[in-house]
């Protein structure tokens, strides 16, 4: 079958800070944000490839949210397992997983958890939805951030609200798919063994209600 070609980025808002069709491993979003590739692969996907994560690979990117504006993280994703272990599917901002600032969708019991922190002492979460998701099945899940209100998603679905303080702030860190350390120096990791797709990071709340996931690649 002839692969779609994903190279015509004048179709990709101007809200999109990083799109990543995992047709490969760079950046179709109009930003061109350089993606380091660290032992990840490319293997049949929900549209066309996706990225595999083997548990001990990653890819990393710079932080691209800054300060207190709105944001949108989302991707499909497809689990293999089930894993009482807390794996990291994207980690946004901050220098490992208790440093600040930062916002991360992980999964846990087959559980999407939401959290986001900006310092120690302010108002951050740490959400857990109630219901798991199936092995071997394409899930859309996204985060979005707007205003001090948080929303998280599966399936179109919303499964966790809250509101918080929020400052992704002006350090220039690293985030990553598929990986986090606990804390910087420490042996203690979250690696995500499992698919993504079309992953997007966003600058405005896309979704505050329930909504249909895309049936096609963005």
């Amino acid at each position: 079958m002839r692969r779609r070609s994903y190279t015509n980025k004048t179709t990709i808002d101007a809200n999109t800070l990083l799109l990543l069709h995992a047709e490969d491993f760079s950046d179709s979003s109009n930003n061109a944000n350089t993606i380091a590739n660290n032992g990840v692969t490319l293997t049949a996907g929900k549209f066309d490839n996706s990225f595999y994560f083997n548990g001990a690979s990653n890819l990393s990117f710079a932080k691209l949210i800054s300060g207190i504006a709105d944001w949108t993280i989302e991707c499909w994703v497809k689990i293999t397992s089930i894993s009482s272990t807390e794996q990291m599917i994207v980690r946004l901002g901050g220098i490992a997983y208790i440093d600040y600032p930062l916002a991360c969708i992980s999964i846990i019991n087959g559980r999407i958890n939401f959290s986001s922190y900006y310092n120690a002492s302010s108002t951050g979460f740490y959400k857990t939805t109630t219901s798991a998701i199936n092995t071997g099945v394409w899930h859309h899940i996204a985060f979005t951030k707007f205003g001090s209100n948080f929303y998280g998603f599966v399936d179109g679905v919303l499964v966790m609200t809250t509101t918080g303080l929020s400052n992704l702030g002006t350090a220039s860190t690293i985030s990553y798919l598929g990986y986090c350390k606990i804390k910087s120096g420490q042996s203690n990791i979250f690696w995500f063994t499992g698919y993504i797709d079309e992953f997007r990071v966003s600058n405005l709340a896309r979704w505050t209600a329930n909504f249909t996931p895309p049936n096609e690649a963005y």
